[in-house]
Formats: structure tokens, C-alpha cells, sequence
């Protein structure tokens, strides 16, 4: 903002009618008393600082220093007349209202200013541009506003678009622009626009508004004929979808509005039937987009996918806004400017938007988050029991996946003992663990660990479509988490003895113990909870155990995108070996397992590669999975004997495998239980109300959440 003493007052002064600051100060201190000297003395200097003939950045630094006085928050004394809503926030814009109502001669100089700035400069990348995409896809846009963001932007003088960045620069003028009150803006903008007597700006704006509309329309059909985006309409002509016949009739409207200005007396009739056949299309278009996006939730999703679609609504949303700011006969005016003006708060908001890369991300990732997530709910849904049959057979189901991770440890400390090259060694590790996995699947097995993204994701699809109390949520919880730990007691209570039996059988084959003494004592002090990373491993391990489930979910969606299924059902050559019947069956097995099998392969990577990407980057990495920890632990207790399992040293390493079991557990469950909720818009609010009903429920029954009913 310019200092008052140094300024330059630029107003001619050598008029008889010129005010000068100091009058301008009296008057409005006359009109309201309560608006400090400083106050109006920083107004006077700013709307003093340049005249109509300054050079245009002049003007422009003007109108940045004018809007920047107007966001200041004072708390103002005004007079009751001033019925300012917004208090702090909107006292500047009053006394400002005040002052041009006060001195109609800076008015005119101030209204002036704002058309000779009007009229040196483009609105058209303003109204065609500004807070739209300027890519097709997701990447594209997101490396743009990269190199927007890294690169300095040349200086544009002749773009109001540029001015309109520069007056709202950030977030917090945003938000005093929408504290303000909507009427005292309208007003605001009435009084400066355009100068009494000259309509060259406004049809200057009119042309370029004209110009603007057929640039969206056009886009707007462009994107909305996009084969990804056509085929997922119930739309099969195209002659006949609303984006095509949007932007034919903008231009037949527009081409009758030249008439209408040109004098034509059927051109203005014209012009008012195809603006109403316009808007009409618009709202057409804007049934079909949410068809569109009906579609998405049933089908597969992608970023780029999501991003036309949402750049479609934009495009819509503005060629709606451009149809009203270019009706020259509204029915009410007040409205239409009204209307104008949240225009501009749009714009403003979309700008900002368009310079953020979160919220690109977050706009674009949330459907395909909650397509993943659902299907990890679908998938979470058979890990929870209701009965006591169902509790009986998670427990034999899990001890089923305890006896093969004893198999898994047992290979993986044979593959230590090779002393591989790294990428050998993590390549094999990784697919010892997938196999396991993978078996684990083929067998119904039920591995504890891998239980909580999957539920989590199940629980948050039950709070977004709860509409019978909390009670059915927490029963749901209690049923979680009794089932989890059945799975837990499968697992730990078969891994144990089996690891017990592979010393047992190594012992009796070879003379030895399955592991040296070395390896047996760094076993053991590699999990005490506290003198090792053992917990922090236990963490690193939730966050695998959790990305391999989204992995899982977006490979499934993947193959929804790409109707992969129905591509292998109607497979010609395989088809014709194998027949109809067994392809349409190979493909309901692909479907049906393919996100498990994505998520039982990236887990099984994950966990191998993790400790070999450590060793690369020279990082204390390492993962602690409780089932194999307990295998492993188990193996060495076996080894080292009977005696030493009593030291404190294997104490503290059964105490570090309870952290690690408890630590995989939390860690999954809450970062998929987190993502789950924001991809639902789920408020947190919400699960603050569910926790404390759980822990109601536990104060009463805590055995309800261990146990099932009989």
C-alpha cells in the first residue's frame, strides 16, 4: 500500500470542481465520525495516486494498492446506516461505498480508471480461461502448473486476468471477497464500471464475453464427444448429445445478437429464443455429465478420466455464466449484476484453484480412491464373522496360513544363508513371500495382517450408508475385532509348533539346529522391543500391509477400465481351443480374484525389496511382520534351547512380537480406515462420535469384542 506522505497525487488540482484529499478526508469524517484519520487519509492518497492519462502499470499498481486497503480488517465505528453484515471485513468496502457517494468527482475519476483499464485490456482469457484446465489429461496439467510454478511468468499488462491474479492473490482475499456482503459489491460495481456516456468498454466486454462463450462450447463439445467419455453416456448418436448442441446454437445466437446490435428487427427476438435453446442444452449437457458420473462409480476410474469429467462440469458451469452475462435484456438487472458479480467470486476461487497442486490432486484422486477402497471393502466384508461357527472356522482358517509362513521363514533364512547379491536376494525373498501369499489365496487361508486395511475399508462404507444409530456400528466393530483376533490366535498358535517341528526335523536329518548359534542370538536381540528398530520395522510394515491393498484395488479397477473380463471372455483365438463356456468362466475367475492376487504379489515385493532398497540407500530398513517375527523367533528359541528361552533377552523378544503384532494391526487399520473416510467425505466428527460409543460398549461387554455370542 503507498504511504499517504509519500504518494503522488496525479488529479489535476488546477479545476475549480477537483477535491482534494483533505476535503474528501472532511467529508467522509462529516459522514461517519467514527473512520479514523489514518483510515481516510489512506483512501484519499490511494484513489489520488493515478489519473486516467498515468501509463497503464501506474493504473494498475493503483487498483492493486486499492484493493489491498479494502482487505485490511479495521474495526470501524460506522453510523447505523451502514448495515454492514460482514463487520471488520466489509468496513473499508463501506467507506469506500461512502466516499464515491460523498465526492461524485472522484467518483468519475475512479470509475475513469477502471474503463481506460477496461479498455486497454483482454478480458477474453479471463472469461475463457482463468480457472479452467488448460490440458486434456491429468499429467499434462499437473506438469504445467510445474513449470508455471518453477519458471517466473512473464509480465501481461494487456491481460486482465493477470490484474484479477494480482488482486487476489491468495487465499485470504478469497475469503474476504465472500465475506463481503453481496449487496454493498453490486454496488461497489454499479458505481465503477463504466464512465456515464461511454459504451465502449461494454461492448468492447460484450465482444470478448461472445468470443469467450464459443471457445468453451467448442472445448466443451470436444471433451464431451470423447470416446472415454461418450461411451460411458447412455447417449449412442452423436449427432444428438446436448455438448454439440450447445455449441451449435451458441453460434447461431451469437451470429442473431450481431444482428440484434447491428439493428435487425428480428434479430433481437432471435437472439432472447436461442440464449433460452442455449441454457436449455446446458442443463441437458449437465444430465448426461452425471450420468456420466453414475457410470464411474459402477465401472472403472482413472485420474485422467476424472479430470475430463470435472473439466466438462467447469466448461458447462461457464458457458452458463457467460449465456448470462451476455443477455442484453435481463428482466432484472439488479439480478443479473448480482449475478455478475458471484461470477467474479468464481473465477477468483478457480484461479486460486489453478495454481494449487493439492488441490489438482485431491479433486482428481478422490473417485478413484473410493473405487479402490470400495473394493477392498467388498473384499473386507469376508473377513468378518458373525457366529461361532464362523469365529471357529477363521481360527482354522488362519492356522491353515500359519503353516505355510512356518514354510515361508524356513526358506527365507535358507536364502540368507546363500549370501545372494543383493538384488538377487531381495528378487527371491520377495517372491517367497508372494508364493506364500499367493497360496494363502488359493487355499482360502486367512493370513491375521492382512485383514485390516480390508476391514477398515468395510467399516468406513457402514458409517457413510448408516442410518439406524451407532449401535449397528458397533456391534460391526466388536465383530472385527474378535474376528481379528481369531485370526491372530490361527496363525501364532499353528506358526509356533510347526516352526518347532522344522528344527525338530533339520536337527534329526542334518546333527544341527536349523540356525547357527550367530543367527539365533541375532534373532533374538533384533526384536527386543526397545534396543533395536524392531517397532519402528513394525510401523514401516502397517504401511506396506496397507499400500499392497490399494494396489490390490487399483489393479482391479485397472481391469474394470479396460473391461479385461470381457476381453477374455471374447477372446477369438483361446475362444476357439478352449471354447465360450471356459473363457466366460476364466474370466469370471480373473474378476473375482484378481484384486487379491494384485494385492497378495505387491506385498510379497514389498516386504522383500524393502531391507535391499535400505541396504542401497545405505538406510536402517527392515520390515517386522508379527507372523513370520513369531516364526522366526520360534526358529531361533528352538535352536539356541530350552534354557536360553527363559533369559530375559527372548523375553523381551516375545514382548517386541506383541508390539509388532499390535503396530502392523494399528497402523493398516488406521492409515485404510483414514483414507476410506476422506474418500467418502466422511467428516471425522463422525468417528469421534463411533469411538465413543465403542468405548461405551466395551465399559459394558468388554468380552462382546474378544468372543462371539454362543
Amino acid at each position: 500500500m503507498p504511504d499517504p506522505r509519500n504518494a503522488r497525487v496525479l488529479l489535476r488540482r488546477d479545476s475549480q470542481d477537483a477535491l482534494s484529499p483533505v476535503d474528501l478526508v472532511t467529508r467522509l469524517r462529516t459522514a461517519a465520525p467514527g473512520i479514523p484519520i489514518p483510515v481516510a487519509a489512506e483512501l484519499a492518497t490511494i484513489l489520488a495516486a493515478a489519473g486516467p492519462d498515468d501509463p497503464l502499470s501506474d493504473r494498475l499498481d493503483a487498483l492493486v494498492s486499492l484493493a489491498a486497503w479494502l482487505r485490511v480488517q479495521t474495526p470501524l465505528v460506522l453510523p447505523d446506516r451502514a448495515n454492514v453484515g460482514g463487520g471488520s471485513v466489509a468496513a473499508r468496502l463501506w467507506v469506500l461505498v461512502e466516499a464515491l457517494r460523498e465526492a461524485p468527482e472522484w467518483r468519475a475519476a475512479l470509475a475513469g480508471l477502471v474503463t481506460g483499464v477496461l479498455l486497454e485490456t483482454s478480458t477474453l482469457r479471463l472469461f475463457a480461461h482463468t480457472g479452467l484446465p488448460i490440458e486434456l489429461r491429468f499429467f499434462a496439467e499437473f506438469a504445467n502448473r510445474l513449470a508455471r510454478r518453477v519458471l517466473p511468468r512473464p509480465p501481461d499488462e494487456a491481460c486482465l486476468a493477470a490484474l484479477v491474479a494480482r488482486v487476489f492473490p491468495d487465499e485470504g482475499a478469497t475469503q474476504w471477497l465472500d465475506a463481503a456482503p453481496p449487496g454493498l459489491v453490486v454496488e461497489l460495481a454499479t458505481l465503477l464500471v463504466f464512465v456515464p456516456g461511454e459504451p465502449t468498454a461494454r461492448y468492447r466486454m460484450g465482444a470478448e464475453a461472445a468470443e469467450a462463450l464459443t471457445l468453451v462450447v467448442v472445448r466443451a463439445a470436444s471433451v464431451g464427444l470423447d470416446e472415454d467419455i461418450r461411451s460411458r453416456s447412455e447417449l449412442s448418436d452423436v449427432g444428438v448429445a446436448p455438448v454439440l448442441a450447445l455449441a451449435r446454437t451458441c453460434a447461431a445466437y451469437l451470429e442473431a445478437r450481431r444482428r440484434a446490435e447491428a439493428g435487425h428487427p428480428a434479430g433481437k427476438v432471435e437472439a432472447r429464443r436461442l440464449r433460452a435453446e442455449a441454457v436449455w442444452h446446458v442443463a441437458a449437457a449437465r444430465i448426461v455429465l452425471d450420468g456420466v458420473v453414475d457410470h464411474l462409480d459402477e465401472g472403472g476410474v482413472s485420474v485422467d478420466l476424472v479430470f475430463r469429467v470435472e473439466l466438462l462440469g467447469r466448461l458447462l458451469e461457464r458457458a452458463d455464466h457467460l449465456l448470462a452475462l451476455l443477455d442484453t435484456d435481463p428482466p432484472d438487472p439488479a439480478l443479473q449484476r448480482a449475478r455478475a458479480v458471484r461470477f467474479i467470486r468464481d473465477l477468483v476461487a478457480q484461479d486460486l484453484g489453478d495454481r494449487s497442486f493439492v488441490a489438482l490432486v485431491q479433486r482428481n484422486s478422490r473417485l478413484l480412491a473410493r473405487r479402490i477402497i470400495e473394493r477392498a471393502g467388498e473384499t473386507g466384508e469376508h473377513y468378518i464373522t458373525t457366529s461361532r461357527a464362523e469365529w471357529h472356522r477363521m481360527v482354522e482358517s488362519a492356522a491353515g496360513g500359519g503353516y505355510l509362513t512356518a514354510g515361508t521363514v524356513a526358506v527365507k533364512f535358507a536364502l540368507g544363508y546363500a549370501a545372494l547379491p543383493y538384488f538377487f536376494q531381495g528378487l527371491l525373498s520377495g517372491l517367497n513371500y508372494a508364493l506364500c501369499f499367493v497360496g494363502l489365496q488359493a487355499l482360502g487361508f486367512t493370513l491375521a495382517t492382512k485383514q485390516p486395511s480390508m476391514t477398515a475399508a468395510s467399516l468406513a462404507a457402514n458409517i457413510d450408508a448408516s442410518e439406524g444409530g451407532l449401535e449397528p456400528l458397533v456391534e460391526l466393530i466388536a465383530r472385527t475385532l474378535r474376528s481379528q483376533l481369531a485370526a491372530f490366535i490361527g496363525n501364532l498358535g499353528m506358526v509356533v509348533p510347526v516352526a518347532v517341528g522344522v528344527n525338530i526335523f533339520h536337527e534329526a536329518f542334518t546333527g544341527r539346529p536349523f540356525l547357527d548359534a550367530g543367527t539365533a542370538e541375532h534373532v533374538i536381540a533384533m526384536h527386543h522391543p526397545w534396543q533395536s528398530g524392531t517397532l519402528l520395522y513394525a510401523m514401516l510394515t502397517g504401511v506396506l500391509l496397507w499400500a499392497s491393498s490399494i494396489v490390490g484395488g487399483w489393479l482391479e479397477n485397472w481391469s474394470a477400465l479396460h473391461r479385461l473380463p470381457e476381453a477374455i471372455a471374447e477372446h477369438p483365438s483361446l475362444g476357439r481351443r478352449l471354447g465360450r463356456p471356459r473363457m466366460q468362466g476364466l474370466a469370471r475367475t480373473y474378476l473375482r480374484n484378481v484384486s487379491a492376487f494384485g494385492t497378495n504379489v505387491s506385498l510379497g515385493l514389498l516386504l522383500g525389496a524393502a531391507p535391499i532398497v535400505g541396504k542401497f540407500f545405505g538406510l536402517p530398513l527392515d520390515v517386522r511382520h508379527v507372523t513370520f517375527s513369531t516364526g522366526a523367533l520360534t526358529l531361533a528359541g528352538a535352536s539356541v534351547g530350552p534354557l536360553a528361552i527363559v533369559e530375559p533377552a527372548f523375553r523381551y523378544a516375545v514382548l517386541g512380537i506383541c508390539g509388532v503384532g499390535t503396530l502392523n494391526f494399528a497402523v493398516s487399520f488406521s492409515l485404510a480406515l483414514a483414507v476410506a473416510l476422506r474418500a467418502r467425505n466422511i467428516p471425522f466428527v463422525a468417528l469421534l462420535a463411533l469411538v465413543r460409543a465403542v468405548a461405551a460398549r466395551f465399559a459394558r461387554r468388554p468380552w462382546s469384542f474378544v468372543f462371539p455370542p454362543v
